[in-house]
């Protein structure tokens, strides 16, 4: 398996990295600031007007240091990361709009930090984060990182992503919440969201990347709908058999009754 394979099982290491964790002690204030997002080269504290960037690896920097060290590379080169030694290639580095976003939100909405705190968390990254989207593949609540990750990442860009309201709508969950996930029992922390084709079984992704390195997997939900085609075409086929079967056995009817007809000929009294 591949480092960037690897590192397409594991976002939540990523995600880690993308909003910087705020660590609260116990005598500070609900409406204490978060801690600023540092460019990875400059280390400098990064503001809209920074244009800042999303490298692949999910690590933020400014565009002045990223227009930098494209200056400084050779055709067809990819930048490294300075944290994770990851390449990023020029094309695929975006705008961090939800930097841009959250900071402008944070201006108009002064007291967002307190109206928060009921709110459903995230459960992909650990920076107690509110939770806007729902990942259906996932089946998860994710934050606005998360969703932003979420469409970077190869393995999960095609992934559905709801409104979290239009997730609790739904009521998949005896609680209003969408349905609970099944959990590994060697990782109690990670959900059997995939599926090991080479040995026939639901795995988490610390199980894929360990114990089935190296092995064909894909999304236990992509499996799920592949088996649901599967099955509904085979019910059209076997319909179709069922039916063309029955033709045939009406018609075979209606060919020996005919058969027969014409055997016995006419009755002795019609002559």
């Amino acid at each position: 398996m591949s480092t960037y394979l690897r590192n397409e099982l594991m976002p939540l290491e990523a995600l880690q990295s993308l909003v910087p964790r705020v660590h609260v002690d116990e005598a500070e204030t609900a409406n204490e600031p978060p801690a600023p997002t540092k460019c990875v080269w400059c280390q400098q504290t990064l503001t809209p007007n920074d244009h800042p960037k999303l490298l692949e690896c999910l690590h933020i920097a400014c565009h002045a240091c990223i227009k930098q060290k494209l200056s400084d590379l050779s055709h067809n080169s990819a930048l490294v990361c300075p944290v994770c030694k990851m390449e990023s290639r020029p094309e695929y580095i975006i705008e961090n709009v939800f930097l841009s976003e959250t900071a402008s939100s944070s201006e108009d909405n002064p007291g967002s930090v307190e109206s928060t705190k009921d709110q459903i968390k995230c459960s992909s990254c650990s920076d107690d984060a509110s939770a806007t989207s729902w990942c259906v593949e996932c089946a998860e609540f994710i934050c606005d990182s998360c969703v932003q990750a979420h469409q970077r990442l190869k393995i999960t860009k095609e992934h559905t992503i709801k409104p979290k309201e239009a997730a609790c709508s739904e009521q998949t969950g005896s609680n209003g919440l969408p349905g609970k996930n099944i959990m590994c029992e060697m990782h109690p922390q990670e959900k059997l969201s995939l599926y090991c084709e080479t040995c026939d079984r639901l795995t988490c992704r610390d199980c894929q990347l360990v114990d089935h390195r190296d092995h064909k997997y894909k999304f236990a939900n992509e499996i799920a709908s592949e088996t649901r085609s599967s099955l509904s075409a085979l019910l059209s086929e076997n319909q179709l058999q069922k039916g063309a079967a029955i033709e045939r056995h009406e018609g075979d009817r209606r060919s020996a009754g005919a058969d027969n007809g014409e055997k016995e000929g006419p009755v002795e009294g019609d002559r």
